[in-house]
């Protein structure tokens, strides 16, 4: 399933597990996929006019509800990229 913006909790966070490390300037996660979507770094436009963007992959990705109908937390395992 994909979460952005508007299916998610405010203030959602998004960690690799396995480093221990939050994931910074996260767009989308799509759990099916196991990808995150990020702004590139350093903040960049496209030729389009839009933001440049990457995708991290993982082995699995995990929404946490913690009681809440929407996610409020997505931990991540196994980046591949």
């Amino acid at each position: 399933m994909r979460f952005g913006l508007h299916n998610v909790a405010r203030g959602t966070r998004v960690y690799d597990v396995d480093s221990g490390e939050e994931v910074r300037r996260v767009l989308e996660v799509n759990t099916s996929a196991n990808w995150v979507k990020v702004h590139a770094e350093p903040l960049t436009v496209t030729a389009k006019g839009t933001v440049a963007e990457r995708r991290i992959r993982f082995r699995a990705i995990h929404p946490i509800f913690a009681g809440s109908p929407v996610p409020c937390l997505f931990h991540c395992y196994g980046r591949q990229s």
